[in-house]
């Protein structure tokens, strides 16, 4: 696909990926405004499923990724409070270092 002139590798990302980008709104505006970034992106993106409790982000991790809520919530937490700072639902995204994360499905 690397060898694909860049109008052809865009149309090709975006039918293989076009289930995906209707549950990334982010995604779809960027491409919109930026044609061609969401191919450029959508390549690199891992699926990955977590339970309800599940820490996603801690104050020791090394967090180096940013995240796509499909479906559910995340709840990220002031790590010297223990309050609830902010909740992630479906079509959001995040990728803050200094929070934790729980996944609250």
């Amino acid at each position: 696909m690397n060898t694909l002139p860049v109008h052809l590798k865009t149309q090709l990302v975006h039918t293989l990926y076009h289930s995906t980008m209707k549950n990334l709104p982010f995604l779809v505006e960027l491409d919109e405004t930026m044609r061609g970034a969401a191919a450029i992106i959508l390549p690199y993106l891992k699926p990955s499923l977590f339970d309800a409790g599940d820490l996603l982000v801690s104050p020791v991790s090394c967090f180096r990724e940013v995240m796509f809520i499909v479906k559910g919530e995340c709840r990220c937490i002031n790590i010297l409070t223990r309050e609830e700072v902010t909740e992630y639902v479906d079509g959001d995204w995040f990728g803050e270092v200094n929070r934790m994360c729980v996944c609250a499905l």
